[in-house]
Parts: C-alpha cells; structure tokens; sequence
C-alpha cells in the first residue's frame, strides 16, 4: 500500500496524498474481492506467477486492515513531509 501510494504521488505530485491513498485502499481491496470470482479467464490469468503476484489466489478478510494501516501511514507520512518542507521555506 505505501509503496502504491507513494508511487502514484511521486509520479504527479499535486495529486492529494489523501484521495491518492483512499483510491489505493479502494482498488487493493477490490483486487482482494476479485480472488472471491473463479471465471475462467482469471484463472488462466491466475495460471501465471506474475497473474498470482498481481491477482492473488486466497480471499482473506485479515488483509483489509493492513490495507488501511499501509494507506493511512502513507498518507501520514506524506502529509509531515509535505508539512516539514512547508517549514524549511
């Protein structure tokens, strides 16, 4: 989560850390949702390592804290950064 977060706000830094890491969470937990759907064009993409790294093959509700926990201290983290270069200035 933070390395999305991150990411994403280094690659167009006047996107708001906020809704960046609240869209994170939203997309994750969707791609965490998705492993519930057994089509099979999935699980063909599933068939590969990299379709397992991106998709996953096991729903678990536990993940959906540390979802948050990895948005929310990617967002804290941007937002003191964003405050201490404020103070240098």
């Amino acid at each position: 989560e933070i390395f999305w977060v991150l990411l994403i706000v280094l690659m167009n830094p006047t996107l708001s850390p906020g809704w960046t890491a609240f869209f994170v969470f939203i997309i994750t937990s969707s791609l965490e949702f998705l492993q519930l759907w057994k089509p099979l064009f999935l699980e063909v993409i599933r068939a590969t390592l990299f379709g397992r790294l991106l998709l996953g093959t096991t729903f678990s509700w536990w993940d959906f804290p540390y979802y948050m926990i990895g948005c929310g201290l990617a967002w804290l983290g941007l937002k003191y950064l964003k405050y201490s270069l404020k103070l240098k200035d």
